[in-house]
């Protein structure tokens, strides 16, 4: 195989982290929300626009950007930073396939500082989660499930990958094959 493509190919799928540190990916796509909360309540950046989800869930896609288990905390959630804490009040699951889901609620520990949140209030109301012990070494799909009803609950702002790689798109995949098969018969091919 040509090295360039070779190299090419590593670069693709290499994880994030060790390219650019703790920078956060936040364009997560809501695909289940069984609160009465229009969807853009609960993705992009932290901007304090939150949601109590009392015993609701939110189910994220991070879609082509794979939440990887990395060195430390793998994600980030954010509540609102006007109320109090209320990570008591959920449930974090995660899935490869959004049918078989594996429970990380209690690898919760201190904020991960992501530099690109814009934070500056409390950091306490981020706190991060680790898929270190969940079997899974990656994963597609994170559920926030609202366990408790007290005041409305859990006040959900956002999420955020922090160790995460970008998964080819098919077409992608093909495209480097087809390169690399092109290449391979162009180089063998005698000159006249």
């Amino acid at each position: 195989m040509n090295k360039g493509i070779g190299l090419l190919c590593i670069l693709l799928i290499l994880p994030t982290w060790a390219l650019a540190g703790y920078t956060g990916y936040f364009d997560a796509t809501v695909i289940e929300n069984t609160t009465s909360a229009d969807d853009s309540v609960f993705t992009g950046l932290p901007d304090g626009n939150t949601w109590g989800i009392g015993t609701k869930m939110v189910v994220y896609d991070f879609e082509a950007y794979t939440i990887i288990d990395g060195i430390g905390s793998d994600l980030n959630l954010y509540e609102a930073d006007t109320s109090v804490l209320q990570f008591d009040q959920i449930e974090v699951w995660i899935s490869q396939d959004n049918s078989y889901w594996v429970e990380i609620t209690d690898s919760q520990t201190t904020a991960v500082d992501v530099d690109n949140d814009g934070i500056t209030g409390t950091p306490d109301y981020i706190q991060s989660y680790d898929l270190f012990d969940s079997g899974l070494s990656s994963a597609r799909y994170v559920k926030i499930l609202g366990i408790d009803d007290y005041s409305g609950g859990f006040d959900l702002n956002t999420i955020c990958a922090i160790n995460y790689t970008v998964v080819p798109a098919p077409a992608a995949i093909l495209l480097v094959g087809l390169g690399t098969c092109l290449t391979g018969r162009l180089r063998r091919r005698p000159l006249h």
